[in-house]
């Protein structure tokens, strides 16, 4: 079979990362004059999330360094709903993989999926509260804010989310999710308000990254503001998102796919599906095939978000933990989601099908696309047929010559040293 030729080619991204993270979160804490607002000896609980958020361990041992020297006693909880199996382990085990130990920090971590229900919002919904910080006297709420995967609204993914799929453990994340995106868009702020005032929160630290996932924002917020600067801060976050720089693709290759590159796996803004029943589909970009290759390490078995790929190999399907997968789809409510794609022994075999399935086009003449994930698009190979539109683009430049798509005697991609490109 002929092979399209592919160039790498770069886009510009917006980055301005910030260049003292410590300095940072102590002048933002330092903002909001805490001292002598809760006695001495006060235990605080700090959210931690099952997200691969830039420079998050050494955000979180910043803040519990500001909390010791107010005079009061931190301690870490693992805030993820059904993530790391929906176990205390297993969540235990995903921050503790960013780097989040009790050694580094310098705080215990207290993990439990036992909830304490503190109210009931006006539509009916209980709401929780992890046990350990229910028995704290404040909590500290700490979230990267970004565009979600699964619905458009003022409050999106950030620290409301936080305080109640993930504060609310198991318990929270199925009550909400079980109404789907109306759950997510009505009832979550809703909830989150009550958690503000019940838990009670202290601060929340909301955290900007740029389209380089670079931390470029870092703001502590009173609790009673946090809705308004959140919504604000969302904006902020996706006028700085990373894109593909083409709308129509026949063929988009994901090299991986993971937990901590998007919640969804790949990021359904980058891939233009949505595949949520009753939800519409994005405009842009149009994406005839999608194959996706691999799942992170850090994804620990998690393929939540396999099923928006026609394609996979048997290499990915090999280390997907059943239980955690099919823990977090279903209690997403979205379980389209989770279909496993189909799945073909190796890349080529991938490639190849999908190229014999785009009708008349010649394969040669495919408009393909390949990238590392959809957290890294600084950097990508389009096929030839391509360039010219490419080059259109501002800022985008043809990095390498066209070289025919090759393969691995094992049936692999020709590899790409994707992290070289990231310097």
């Amino acid at each position: 079979m002929a092979y399209p030729k592919m160039s790498i080619i770069s886009q510009p991204l917006y980055s301005n990362p910030i260049k003292d993270i410590p300095g940072t979160v102590r002048r933002e804490i330092a903002r909001l004059n805490l001292a002598g607002k809760l006695p001495p000896g006060s235990r605080i609980a700090i959210t931690c999330g099952s997200r691969g958020v830039a420079n998050i361990a050494t955000v979180i041992r910043t803040v519990v360094e500001e909390v010791k020297a107010l005079g009061w006693e931190p301690f870490l909880v693992p805030t993820m709903g059904s993530h790391g199996g929906a176990t205390a382990e297993g969540q235990r085990e995903v921050i503790e993989s960013y780097g989040i130990t009790e050694e580094a920090m310098g705080a215990p971590i207290l993990s439990s999926m036992e909830v304490v229900q503190v109210g009931v919002t006006k539509h009916g919904i209980p709401v929780y509260i992890d046990k350990y910080a229910s028995e704290a006297a404040a909590t500290i709420a700490i979230n990267r804010v970004k565009k979600h995967t699964d619905f458009t609204s003022h409050i999106e993914s950030g620290l409301m989310k936080m305080l109640v799929i993930g504060l609310g453990k198991h318990e929270q994340a199925l009550a909400i999710h079980s109404y789907g995106t109306y759950g997510l868009r009505v009832l979550l702020p809703e909830v989150a308000r009550m958690v503000i005032e019940k838990a009670p929160v202290l601060f929340g630290l909301a955290l900007v990254e740029d389209g380089l996932e670079q931390t470029t924002i870092i703001q502590a917020i009173p609790p009673q503001e946090i809705e308004q600067t959140e919504a604000e801060l969302l904006k902020k976050a996706i006028s700085y998102m990373a894109r593909l720089p083409i709308d129509d693709i026949d063929l988009l290759l994901v090299e991986r796919m993971g937990k901590e590159i998007s919640g969804s796996g790949m990021d359904t803004n980058v891939i233009g599906r949505m595949a949520i029943r009753g939800e519409p589909e994005f405009e842009k970009p149009r994406v005839k095939w999608l194959a996706v290759f691999d799942l992170t390490e850090g994804a620990h078995g998690n393929a939540a978000g396999l099923g928006l790929a026609d394609f996979t190999i048997k290499r990915l399907v090999d280390k997907i933990d059943m239980e955690a997968f099919y823990a977090n789809v279903i209690t997403s409510g979205f379980p389209e989601r989770g279909k496993i794609p189909v799945t073909m022994a190796n890349e080529k075999e991938v490639v190849d099908l999908a190229l014999r399935l785009l009708g008349g086009t010649p394969p040669e003449r495919a408009r393909v696309v390949r990238i590392w994930d959809t957290l890294h698009l600084g950097h990508l190979q389009v096929s030839e047929s391509l360039l010219e539109e490419v080059r259109q683009k501002e800022g985008v430049k043809v990095v390498t010559e066209p070289e025919e798509m090759s393969f691995l005697p094992d049936g692999r991609l020709k590899p790409i040293d994707w992290q070289a490109w990231l310097h």
